[in-house]
C-alpha cells in the first residue's frame, strides 16, 4: 500500500510531509536536499521541463519560459499561457509540480500510498477538482483536499490532545492569507 503523505501545493513553494514510525511529522527533502520546493516550472526545451529551484533561477535569463503563481488560476478556463508553442492551464502546470514532489517522496520513502493535498480556504469545488485532477495526472492517489489552516489546526491538536478552547489559526502563505477559527475539545474540532 505504501506510506501516506501530505502535500502543501503552495502558490510560491510546495512541500511534502509524512508521519514516521514514531508518530512524528517529517519533511521529505527534494533532490536539492531542501524541505521546500519553489512552485515553478521551466520549459527549458522541447520535452525538457524543470521544476523547483532551477526553474525559479531561470526567471533571470528566460522569464518567458517560466511559469509561477499559477495556483491562483486553478479551475479557471481563461488562464492558458503558452510555452514553446503549447498551451497550458493551471492544472497541467500543477501536475508538473506534484509529479516532482511525488518523485522526491518515492526516492526518500519508497512506495507512496494515499495522499492528502492542502488547498487555500477560499478554494471552491472547481479549484479543488482541478487540484485533484492535477494530482491524478501526476500519478497520486489523492483521497482528500483539506484547507491549509485546518491542516495546521489538525497537526496542532494531534501534538496537544489535551488542549481545549477556541483557536484562531492562520496561514500566511506566499499567495494567500487564510484564517480558520476552531473549537477544540475532547478530541473533536
Amino acid at each position: 500500500m505504501g506510506i501516506s503523505i501530505g502535500i502543501d501545493l503552495g502558490t510560491t513553494n510546495s512541500a511534502v510531509a509524512y508521519i514516521d514510525q514514531h508518530g512524528l511529522p517529517q519533511m521529505v527533502k527534494n533532490d536539492c536536499g531542501e524541505p521546500t520546493t519553489p512552485s515553478a516550472v521551466y520549459f527549458k526545451g522541447e520535452g525538457d521541463i524543470i521544476v523547483g529551484q532551477e526553474a525559479k533561477e531561470a526567471l533571470a535569463f528566460e522569464p518567458d519560459r517560466v511559469a509561477m503563481f499559477f495556483k491562483r488560476n486553478m479551475g479557471s478556463t481563461s488562464f492558458s499561457p503558452q510555452y514553446l508553442g503549447r498551451l497550458y492551464d493551471a492544472t497541467s502546470l500543477s501536475r508538473e509540480v506534484l509529479a516532482y514532489l511525488m518523485n522526491a517522496a518515492v526516492a526518500q520513502l519508497g512506495e507512496v500510498g494515499e495522499v492528502i493535498v492542502t488547498v487555500p480556504a477560499y478554494f471552491h469545488n472547481p479549484q479543488r477538482e482541478a487540484t485533484i485532477a492535477a494530482g491524478k495526472a501526476a500519478g497520486l492517489n489523492i483521497i482528500r483536499t483539506i484547507n491549509e489552516p485546518t491542516a495546521a489546526a489538525v497537526a496542532y491538536s494531534q501534538r496537544h490532545p489535551d488542549i481545549t478552547g477556541r483557536f484562531l489559526v492562520y496561514d500566511l502563505g506566499g499567495g494567500t492569507f487564510d484564517v480558520s477559527i476552531l473549537d477544540l475539545g475532547a478530541g473533536l474540532f
